[in-house]
C-alpha cells in the first residue's frame, strides 16, 4: 500500500512531464523507425494514469501499480512505462525506487537519450553513482568524474579533483571556453598557473554542448514548431521576460491569455483562450500525429486551469471555461 502525501501543484508538474515524455518518445520512434512505435492504446493508457493519479486513494495507488506491471513487460517499448514510473516515484519522494525504475528503462533501451539522461539524473539524486557507473561502463565513469568535479567546485575544493579535470580536458569533455567562464573558471581562477595549463590542453569549441543537446532534443520533439520550447524552458527556470515574444502562434496566444488573466481582463482572456482552442482544432485536422499532440496539449491546458494554484482561482473568478 502506497502512503504518500501528494500536493496538487506537484501533481500538475508530473502531468506536464508525463505528456512531454510521452510525446518525446512518440516523435523519436517516428524519426528512428522504431520496431515498437507507441500505439494509440498506449497513449490512452498513459492518459488514464495521469487522470487516476489526480484521483483519491485507491485510484492513485492503482495508477502506480499499473505502471509497475507494464514496466515488467519484456518488450523494449515498455521502457516508457519504466521512465514514467521513475518520474512518479521521484515526485513522491521515493528516490531508491525512482532510480530502480530509471535503471530498468535504460537497460531496455540503452541508446535512448531520454532514458539515459533520466537514469543518470536519478543516480545523482538517489546516491547511486557507483551502481550507475557499473551499469554504464566507460560512459558511466566519465559521467561520475564530471559530476564529482562539479560537486567539488561547488564546495570550493577544486584542488582535490584536479586529476579528474585534467582527464576530462584531455578527453575533450571540457573545452577551452568552459575554462574561460562558468563553474570551471570560477573553480581555478585563483590558481592562474593551473588554469592556464588546463586551457593550453583544452580544445576550442565555438558551440555550446548544452545548446547542441537542446537543439537535438527539440528537433525530435513532437511539440517543436507548435509550442515554443525555448519559452517553456525559460518559464520553468524563471528566465522568461515580459517583453519576450514566443516563436509560435499557439504560444503567442497562450502568453496573451496569461497576461490578460493576470490583469483581470476577462474579455481579452476569453478571446485569447478561444484562439488557443481554434489553433488546436486546426492542428487536429492535419495528421494523426498532430491530432495526438493537440489532444495532449488540450489535456495539459485543462489540468493547468483546473488544478494549478496560479490559475484556478483567477479562472473561476473571471468565469473562464476551457
Amino acid at each position: 500500500m502506497i502512503k504518500y502525501i501528494r500536493q496538487p501543484e506537484k501533481i500538475l508538474k508530473i502531468a506536464v512531464i508525463f505528456l512531454f515524455s510521452i510525446l518525446l518518445s512518440l516523435s523519436l520512434d517516428a524519426e528512428k523507425g522504431s520496431k515498437n512505435p507507441i500505439q494509440l492504446d498506449d497513449l490512452l493508457f498513459y492518459e488514464k494514469i495521469i487522470l487516476d493519479f489526480y484521483a483519491e486513494g485507491a485510484l492513485r495507488e492503482q495508477a502506480v501499480r499499473s505502471l509497475e506491471t507494464r514496466c515488467r513487460w519484456s518488450d523494449s517499448a515498455s521502457g516508457l512505462s519504466c521512465a514514467n514510473l521513475s518520474i512518479l516515484y521521484k515526485n513522491l519522494g521515493d528516490l531508491p525506487r525512482a532510480y530502480t525504475a530509471a535503471a530498468i528503462a535504460y537497460k531496455k533501451e540503452p541508446k535512448n537519450n531520454y532514458y539515459r539522461n533520466l537514469f543518470q539524473n536519478m543516480a545523482i539524486r538517489s546516491g547511486n553513482l557507483s551502481d550507475m557507473e557499473k551499469r554504464m561502463g566507460n560512459d558511466g565513469k566519465i559521467f561520475t568524474r564530471y559530476n564529482r568535479v562539479i560537486q567539488a567546485c561547488n564546495d570550493n575544493l577544486g584542488s582535490r579533483v584536479l586529476s579528474d579535470v585534467n582527464f576530462l580536458v584531455q578527453a575533450k569533455h571540457i573545452t577551452k571556453e568552459q575554462l574561460q567562464r562558468g563553474i570551471f573558471y570560477e573553480c581555478y581562477k585563483d590558481s592562474p598557473d593551473v588554469l592556464n595549463s588546463l586551457q593550453s590542453l583544452a580544445i576550442g569549441n565555438r558551440t555550446s554542448y548544452t545548446q547542441l543537446l537542446r537543439d537535438e532534443e527539440d528537433r525530435f520533439n513532437a511539440y517543436n514548431g507548435i509550442w515554443d520550447l525555448v519559452m517553456y524552458r525559460k518559464e520553468l527556470s524563471g528566465q522568461w521576460k515580459d517583453d519576450d515574444i514566443p516563436s509560435t502562434e499557439l504560444s503567442v496566444k497562450w502568453m496573451g491569455f496569461k497576461k490578460s488573466l493576470e490583469s483581470g481582463n476577462a474579455n481579452t482572456a476569453k478571446e485569447s483562450l478561444k484562439d488557443v482552442r481554434k489553433i488546436l482544432d486546426e492542428l487536429k485536422k492535419q495528421s494523426p500525429k498532430q491530432k495526438i499532440v493537440a489532444e495532449s496539449l488540450e489535456l495539459a491546458i485543462g489540468l493547468t486551469l483546473a488544478q494549478d494554484p496560479d490559475f484556478k482561482d483567477k479562472v473561476s473568478k473571471l468565469g473562464i471555461v476551457w
